[in-house]
């Protein structure tokens, strides 16, 4: 395959939930869990520690609930969303974690605040 070149990710993320975003969620749906090949599965808040980019939402959280409600064929899904507390609001939306699986750009152990640092 003559001028093909591969393509090499520089950088993998995967969605990290805190605890505050974890105890939201539980509050909204009770147990949240899904089944996979047949087993029962139930998300878990990840460590403090393990959290290597938080990106700040909270300016955009209000348009993010407003488009959520938008969506009435399933607000069935979302009714226990209407009743959460501003704070638990603002801990669902007002920002989003997540946990650096690999990157050839950067490392450590700063806070990154954007899934692209490092690549621009």
């Amino acid at each position: 395959m003559d001028g093909l070149q591969s393509h090499r990710v520089s950088k993998v993320h995967q969605l990290a939930w805190r605890h505050s975003k974890w105890e939201a969620y539980q509050a909204a749906f009770r147990k949240l869990t899904s089944t996979v090949d047949g087993i029962e599965r139930q998300a878990t808040p990840w460590p403090d520690w393990a959290v290597t980019t938080e990106i700040d939402t909270s300016a955009v959280w209000p348009t993010v609930w407003e488009a959520v409600c938008r969506h009435t064929t399933q607000m069935s899904i979302y009714e226990r969303l209407q009743q959460l507390t501003v704070q638990q609001q603002v801990a669902l939306w007002g920002s989003q974690e997540f946990y650096r699986l690999f990157s050839s750009v950067n490392g450590g152990r700063k806070l990154e605040t954007d899934l692209f640092e490092g690549l621009r």
